[in-house]
């Protein structure tokens, strides 16, 4: 799934990107990291957001998985080791800066990433859980799916008040519009309630002439979804107790992204992520 060259990205303010991240905070928490610099094997520097550390308290010839743990039990605040062997670093950094023609913002971050958990000289280790790339993932799981041209519809409610909201647009296969709810005045539909999810889901689908999927769930169940690893019977529950309301005549994308994020996305407690 890729942007089209010519994307319409209308009414996202700096105060809707503040509610994105309010939003996504319980899933993208913020790493304090320490890096691990190899020489043929053999430690050189060590560094933390405080700056450059002696090596003269380690061996400088522990292996990665055991200097990552030397760093967590000295350093109750770092929560993520990354370590480069400095040859790999090398060849990692020209990799990136050179091989990425043709490709879009998408593809060049996931290309990053696999890149840099399939060379054997870099190592990442996390002291609890490892990082959930859910943007990526997404976009991943809407290119497997494919849905031709659809519009994605979301809106998350706060106390009954609209907190944040979110309109996608794909045309031809290709995400075509990023919008907000702000942009529903140019339809002639006012922001709806969430007890008005199928009346607006009626209009907007016939405003824009396309298939489509309207989503309408409270901040309280979007929370616990993202904290619970149990997010499969989470989402079952709210369905039938209506914190979440999706409309019958939808592909169910939403639907099977939690299965499947259930399924195989969701990684718990494990120290290393080299994929």
């Amino acid at each position: 799934m890729m942007l089209t060259s010519n994307v319409d990205i209308i009414d996202l303010n700096p105060c809707q990107w503040k509610k994105i991240q309010q939003t996504l905070r319980l899933e993208t928490p913020r790493y304090t990291g320490a890096y691990v610099l190899y020489d043929q094997s053999k430690i050189t520097n060590i560094y933390t957001g405080n700056g450059l550390k002696s090596t003269d308290n380690y061996d400088s010839h522990l292996p990665p998985t055991e200097i990552a743990q030397e760093i967590f039990n000295n350093y109750p605040n770092v929560d993520k080791v990354e370590t480069y062997e400095l040859k790999a670093l090398i060849s990692y950094c020209k990799s990136i800066s050179f091989e990425c023609d043709g490709m879009d913002a998408d593809q060049y971050l996931r290309y990053c990433i696999d890149l840099r958990d399939s060379l054997p000289g870099i190592k990442v280790f996390y002291r609890n859980q490892p990082p959930l790339y859910l943007y990526l993932d997404l976009m991943k799981f809407l290119a497997q799916n494919n849905p031709h041209n659809y519009y994605f519809c979301i809106a998350v409610y706060q106390k009954k008040q609209l907190f944040f909201s979110l309109i996608i647009g794909i045309l031809a296969g290709k995400i075509k519009l990023i919008t907000t709810f702000e942009h529903l005045q140019t339809l002639n539909i006012k922001t709806p309630s969430f007890n008005e999810h199928n009346f607006f889901t009626d209009r907007f689908l016939n405003a824009v002439k396309c298939g489509g999927e309207v989503v309408f769930l409270t901040s309280e169940f979007f929370k616990e979804l993202m904290k619970t690893p149990e997010k499969k019977q989470v989402f079952q529950n709210a369905l039938t107790d209506k914190k979440i309301l999706i409309n019958q005549n939808s592909l169910g994308l939403t639907k099977k992204f939690i299965e499947s994020y259930y399924a195989g996305l969701y990684v718990k407690n494990i120290p290393e992520r080299n994929r």
